[in-house]
């Protein structure tokens, strides 16, 4: 089995516009697939994030070959 680290990004940087990410909901902790829309962040559904988030992280990469 390959364990792979997920590094959550805390210190308010933004990923890339639309760009698919890991993030954590700071209201209930739950963790899901969303994005940072230029303005706000949104689960990916497109439905607004309710409040602020604790951090994001880049999907992981999956099992390789």
């Amino acid at each position: 089995m390959q364990t792979e680290t997920i590094n959550w990004i805390t210190d308010g940087t933004l990923p890339d516009s639309d760009l698919t990410v890991l993030i954590c909901d700071q209201l209930d902790g739950e963790v899901d697939t969303g994005f940072h829309d230029g303005e706000c962040w949104r689960w990916s559904n497109a439905d607004r994030v309710g409040g602020p988030i604790k951090g994001w992280a880049d999907l992981p990469q999956g099992p390789k070959p």
